[in-house]
């Protein structure tokens, strides 16, 4: 149990995933928005609906003009079913963006960033850094992968003359229209790998955050006794002395991601509070949460 340099209080707990969110429509670029910002919002959702829309249309369209067998066609009807789903969830978190937004903001004002202050102390650093960096590190993976299933056969085609075989290019033979085609594609598989990714992450981050709430709660449990002692002015270093050893030993293992210390904290939960020589008094409330989406 090492004591790491803390980070500062995270004014948000999922900023980390809301541009990704806007960038497929997922979340309105303009939230709670009012006049024209009304405008912009309807015309990028439909915006990304449209594109979305328009790559599984065109291989509906071009399965019903090539059909021969089910076995034949498998593959490209394989290829349609990231499409679909993609739509399927834009859709649906713009049907319910309302409560998606309330969600955000009620973990962002109740979800508590400091545990009771006890003998060992935590905060919600361990969760929001792991997180944060499954955010990064997974839309970075379905991005990546994306790109490949796009990229390598316009590889193949400028550098080796290898023609290109995906159903999106059937009959397309002069460059510019390929090129149109090709950034058509980009544009359409970049929104699916953002919607699919961030689906997952959504889920994910959310059920880490969960977890280390759950940390910081045990770790207030486990305290309750030195808080109480605490709290009516007795030394952190006398609690120490006697119970420091067998705590810590106790909660080595006990947490999923966050990390309890046993340096003395100045926060009990989200309040701090200051001290005067031997007497504690708690003071305001130094992280009113005000959140506004943008």
């Amino acid at each position: 149990m090492s004591v790491t340099k803390p980070i500062d209080q995270a004014k948000s707990y999922v900023h980390f995933m809301l541009l990704s969110l806007k960038i497929v429509g997922c979340w309105e670029w303009y939230p709670h928005a009012v006049n024209k910002q009304i405008y912009v919002n309807n015309i990028y959702i439909c915006m990304v609906l449209f594109i979305l829309t328009n790559l599984p249309l065109s291989l509906v369209v071009h399965l019903y003009t090539e059909w021969t067998d089910i076995m034949s066609n498998l593959d490209k009807m394989a290829d349609g079913l990231p499409l679909f789903v993609s739509v399927a969830i834009v859709a649906y978190f713009a049907i319910y963006k309302k409560e998606l937004y309330e969600l955000i903001e009620f973990m962002n004002v109740n979800f508590k960033w400091y545990s009771a202050n006890g003998l060992t102390n935590m905060t919600m650093e361990g969760c929001y850094k792991t997180a944060r960096n499954f955010a990064y590190f997974y839309t970075a993976c379905t991005v990546f992968s994306v790109a490949m299933y796009v990229v390598l056969p316009m590889i193949g085609y400028l550098l080796f003359s290898h023609p290109l075989h995906p159903w999106i290019y059937k009959d397309v033979e002069d460059g510019l229209f390929i090129f149109f085609v090709f950034f058509r594609q980009c544009v359409a598989q970049g929104f699916v790998a953002l919607a699919v990714g961030q689906l997952g992450v959504f889920f994910a981050c959310n059920a880490i955050l969960l977890c280390g709430q759950l940390d910081l709660l045990c770790c207030s449990l486990r305290n309750v006794r030195y808080t109480a002692l605490l709290q009516n002015n007795v030394a952190h270093e006398a609690l120490k002395i006697q119970g420091y050893r067998s705590i810590l030993e106790d909660e080595q293992h006990s947490y999923t991601y966050n990390i309890s210390t046993e340096t003395e904290s100045s926060y009990h939960y989200d309040v701090e509070f200051i001290q005067h020589g031997k007497k504690r008094r708690f003071g305001k409330l130094i992280f009113k949460r005000t959140f506004i989406f943008n």
